[in-house]
Order: C-alpha cells, then structure tokens, then sequence
C-alpha cells in the first residue's frame, strides 16, 4: 500500500522497514544492556 500511495518499489519500502526495525531494537538491547536493572 505505501508503494502504491508514495511511489518506490515494494521491495524498497520491505528493506525501509527492515532497517528501522533493526536500529530500533539494537537501540533498546543498547539501552536495555548498559543500566543496571532493579528488577534482580
């Protein structure tokens, strides 16, 4: 539907949200992994 509504290809928007996926969840492991957590 985005291809359809802003232009690109399908495979383009595919790998778009792919590496926004990626930086978003090694942003939260990176967050996630260096404070020391109080749940323990």
């Amino acid at each position: 539907m985005m291809a359809q509504t802003f232009g690109g290809t399908t495979m383009m928007w595919g790998v778009l949200w792919l590496i926004i996926s990626l930086i978003v969840i090694g942003l939260c492991l990176r967050n996630s992994l260096r404070s020391p957590s109080n749940i323990f």
